[in-house]
């Protein structure tokens, strides 16, 4: 009995974090074709393996991926198992349907034509005051060249495109094959530094506060020691809260929070504290989704309005 025991456990186990490794693999893999074909304007196949097959040679190389470009929809399984739907919403770009179904994700959108109509492409901002040193050429060329070049006969670099900056000057640039100055590419975590300046515009307006605690609601019981974080801490990476950072590991905290959860904002605040706030600096994508859902409500408006805000308040 104690054996039989032992092996359903062991296998309910299995069941349980094979799944889980299935509905990661399936989200990233429909999230990020999604965002190639419809934001990036790619080939499905290209982005399978350039991407996809590069990232992992073994499990997602299973995975089967269905394009529905007149529904804006894309939908991969692993063995038929674990579907996993991506919704394209223009101007939104892509979001993976979870808690809800692709279709009430996709009516959930902006009237872009009437609230986001497009504006002129600008150059680049004229820089001001004295012109910038001259760089080396041949010194640039090598660093373009370095950025560039494979280390290894497995591609793990994969550079798409390199601009320099010098005193408000494009001094240097160069794009792979098949991109150009016109091509969007996803930001991932540099979208960490776009939130933190909106946040500095809501704290310039008086709307949030550094040095107070962030109002989370799985934070408002009495005695919740995580109620004391406040925005500068989240900001700082040094709120304290229990997050693993790993991607090699489809199980930890950050995969499942971006390709298991329909709501990371929430899958983060339910971490408990590993350490005092402000004690110790942990690097922790969920704290920024705390921080994201917290610019949300100080800038109010529904989803319009949040959605609205980063190019009203920064981009324009």
């Amino acid at each position: 009995d104690a054996l039989l025991a032992l092996a359903v456990m062991v296998l309910g186990a299995l069941l349980y974090y094979g799944g889980r490794v299935v509905l990661v693999g399936n989200g990233y893999v429909a999230k990020t074709v999604c965002s190639a074909v419809f934001v990036m304007g790619r080939k499905p196949q290209s982005v399978l393996d350039e991407e996809i097959h590069a990232n992992d040679p073994g499990i997602l190389r299973l995975v089967s991926v269905d394009v529905d470009r007149s529904a804006g929809r894309v939908s991969s399984r692993l063995l038929g198992l674990g579907g996993r739907t991506a919704v394209y919403r223009e101007g939104l770009g892509c979001t993976l349907a979870l808690g809800l179904a692709p279709l009430a994700l996709a009516e959930r959108g902006l009237p872009l034509p009437a609230a986001m109509p497009a504006t002129a492409r600008t150059p680049w901002p004229a820089p001001t005051g004295a012109p910038a040193p001259a760089l080396d050429p041949a010194a640039v060329k090598a660093a373009l060249d370095e950025a560039f070049t494979e280390p290894g006969a497995i591609p793990s670099r994969r550079t798409r495109a390199v601009v320099v900056v010098q005193h408000g000057r494009v001094v240097a640039e160069r794009y792979a094959p098949g991109y150009n100055a016109d091509s969007p590419l996803p930001g991932w975590s540099m979208t960490k530094s776009v939130v933190n300046a909106l946040v500095g515009v809501l704290v310039r307006e008086g709307r949030l506060a550094l040095d107070e605690p962030l109002r989370v609601p799985e934070w408002a019981t009495a005695g919740d020691l995580r109620g004391g974080i406040t925005l500068r801490q989240a900001l700082q990476m040094s709120s304290g809260l229990q997050f693993t950072e790993t991607y090699g590991n489809p199980l930890g905290d950050v995969l499942w929070m971006l390709f298991g959860t329909g709501d990371a904002a929430r899958f983060a605040a339910s971490k408990s504290l590993a350490a005092p706030p402000g004690t110790q600096w942990s690097y922790a994508s969920g704290t920024t989704n705390i921080i994201a859902r917290a610019l949300r409500h100080a800038v109010g408006g529904g989803d319009e309005g949040y959605w609205l805000f980063p190019r009203r308040a920064l981009f324009e």
